[in-house]
């Protein structure tokens, strides 16, 4: 056997197994010729049978009537077959009822039996690999499949037995592999040969610049370059915190300031030598601020944008984002933008008031820094004037934008449709003064009435519907032009929202009730122009003050009425323009003249509400509104005295 190849020891295995199936087949034949041996009746001999005769043995008459015998053995024995000599035994009739079925399936239990061989791997070439390789496909069916024997083939040191006639290998499909065997102790893997994969096509110049503009492809390196900056900046650890404790006194002292500057946001590109005019933070998105620019103050040293061999635009807004540190979308306009804000209902857009009187609208959902819609420029019912103030006022379901322009025009428009106002009022009071915005508030629990800051230093009051629409009220105040006018709008449970701040450029900050010709107190601690003013959204009592000098003051007149609670000054010298709140009250955002935005934190000592701070605070509005009451009273008095020694 050794000496024969390998070729040679096949042929002879196939030359016994067809010796073997040739022997099977006769013994087969040579059965079935034994089986088929008896002898039957012809059809002739059937032919010559009388069949009255058969009736008469049967005792039957030709009438049909049956004679009284036993028929049951003479039957059976007439209509057996006279070549077998086995009798049946008598059967009684059965009675046959309809009954139901009830299938059930139950599988069947297989008994797998395997041989005892062993498996050796092949040394020679061969010419079919097929055939002659001890090889498993490898195909998900390995192991709890059939395999088919066209896909396997098993070769065995031992000789093939006589008694191995219903072999699987040669006749019937090869069982699955049961789960509880190994297979990597029985079967050897082979890799199925995998078609090479051609070349990538080499892509021209041209494809590349094509691919490289394209929309869908800048849309992806936008996304993916924000998340990995986020995926980087993840890791705020301090590298320089020293864990052996000296540290702790300079953390004490920390937590003990009322004010911490947390985050400075300044980008290299679009606000140096800008202006921040303009903040407002997104309801939906607690870290995300809006930050308003004027043009370059130099115009004619402007820096080349790296992104554009054009001059930077006149109008930027810039949003930024509080947890990852970094400017999330730049929103750019031909004109410089006066005011922005968030539409809140409307979280994906960004609405903006411009020097020329057009208003545009940004929409963050598309992938690009210009407008997508904005009104017409001067001319029929729109603004001609810088815009002062934007709002959305009304419900989710019915809303309308607000806008007031340096001219007194007031105008409602649709967010759907930017070509005509839906209402057009001119600020005039009593139809003989003009009223010159520089700030206006729209009332919270009255969405028409609105309260305008002039330059004359005087409080407008009006409303926008109703029997007696436009201005119907005036107070006097201030001795300069008021630059910003706010509202409460914190939840007041005792539903107070009369009151109303101003600041001015007479260095003082007043504190007003709605239909009271006087203010009811007034803070003049600073001996500076006040640039803004805002009130906390979350603590009634709380508001703050930025002023020509640096400060940032907050002020809680549940606390002290007269000077500020806590106060800071901007570092670099820098001067704030604006202020604006975070919607939960514990960060404040300020945006100074170098174009830089700073978000201070504010300590919950003074920041958060407690749950008597209503009460507490309207007590002290009780209060001051006895004091200037008292105050009225005796300024009335030494008035007429001093008429009366005249």
């Amino acid at each position: 056997m050794p000496n024969l190849s390998r070729k040679e020891e096949l042929e002879r295995k196939k030359a016994k197994l067809a010796a073997l199936r040739e022997e099977r087949l006769q013994r087969e034949a040579i059965r079935r010729n034994e089986e088929h041996s008896t002898t039957f009746p012809t059809i002739s001999s059937l032919n010559n049978i009388d069949p009255e005769q058969i009736l008469g043995d049967l005792s039957v008459r030709t009438d049909g009537k049956v004679t009284a015998k036993l028929l049951g053995t003479e039957l059976s024995k007439s209509l057996s077959t006279p070549t077998f000599s086995t009798k049946k035994p008598d059967r009684r009739p059965l009675k046959l009822i309809l009954s139901e079925i009830y299938e059930c399936s139950i599988d069947p239990q297989y008994d797998e039996k395997y041989s005892k061989e062993s498996q050796t791997v092949s040394e020679v070439p061969n010419e079919s690999p097929s055939l002659a390789t001890d090889t498993w496909p490898e195909t998900p069916s390995l192991v709890t499949g059939r395999i088919s024997k066209g896909l396997v083939s098993l070769e065995w040191d031992d000789e093939i037995l006589a008694g191995d006639e219903d072999d699987p290998l040669t006749e019937h499909e090869v069982p699955p592999i049961p789960n509880h065997l190994e297979v990597d102790k029985h079967v050897r893997i082979q890799d199925l040969p995998t078609p090479a994969r051609g070349q990538p096509k080499e892509l021209t110049g041209e494809e590349k610049e094509e691919i490289e503009a394209s929309e869908g492809f800048l849309e992806f390196i936008t996304r993916a370059s924000a998340l990995v900056e986020d995926a980087l900046e993840m890791d705020d650890r301090d590298i320089f915190f020293d864990y052996s404790g000296a540290d702790e006194e300079d953390e004490v002292a920390k937590a003990q300031q009322m004010l911490i500057e947390e985050r400075v946001f300044f980008h290299l590109d679009w606000t140096p030598r800008r202006t921040v005019t303009a903040l407002d933070w997104s309801t939906v998105h607690p870290e995300a601020v809006l930050a308003a620019y004027s043009q370059p103050i130099r115009e004619e040293e402007f820096i080349l944008s790296p992104v554009s061999s054009f001059p930077p635009p006149d109008g930027v807004c810039l949003v930024w984002n509080l947890k990852a540190k970094k400017c999330e979308s730049v929103l750019t306009c031909q004109t410089p933008i006066t005011t922005a804000i968030f539409s809140d209902f409307h979280p994906n857009l960004i609405i903006g008031g411009t020097y020329v009187g057009q208003i545009v609208v940004w929409d963050t959902r598309v992938n690009r820094q210009t407008p997508v819609q904005r009104t017409s420029f001067a001319g029929g019912s729109g603004h001609c004037e810088p815009i002062r103030e934007l709002a959305v006022t009304g419900s989710q379901t019915a809303n309308n934008l607000v806008s007031v322009s340096a001219d007194g025009r007031l105008c409602a428009w649709s967010l759907d449709m930017f070509a005509t106002p839906l209402q057009t009022m001119e600020l005039v009071y009593k139809q003989a003064k003009s009223v010159a915005p520089t700030s206006v508030a729209f009332a919270h629990d009255f969405d028409d009435g609105f309260l305008v800051g002039a330059q004359d230093g005087c409080v407008y009051g009006g409303c926008r519907t109703g029997s007696d629409p436009g201005v119907t009220e005036q107070y006097e105040g201030h001795s300069a032009p008021i630059t910003t006018i706010t509202i409460p709008n914190a939840n007041d449970p005792l539903n107070d929202t009369s009151l109303y701040l101003t600041a001015s450029m007479d260095c003082t900050v007043k504190l007003w009730s709605r239909g009271k010709p006087e203010p009811l107190v007034t803070f003049d601690d600073r001996n500076e122009y006040y640039l803004d003013s805002d009130w906390s959204p979350y603590h009634p009592a709380l508001f703050a003050t930025v002023d020509l000098g640096g400060h940032l003051d907050i002020w809680n007149l549940n606390m002290n009425s007269e000077v500020p609670t806590t106060s800071t000054v901007l570092s670099e010298n820098a001067i704030p323009n604006c202020c604006k709140f975070e919607t939960k009250g514990s960060h404040i955002a300020v945006g100074d003249d170098g174009g830089k935005v700073r978000v201070f934190t504010i300590n919950d000592k003074i920041a958060a509400a407690r749950p008597d701070e209503w009460t507490t605070f309207e007590r002290q509005i009780q209060r001051l509104k006895q004091a200037a009451i008292g105050e009225q009273n005796s300024d009335t008095l030494m008035r007429g005295l001093v008429y009366s020694d005249l």
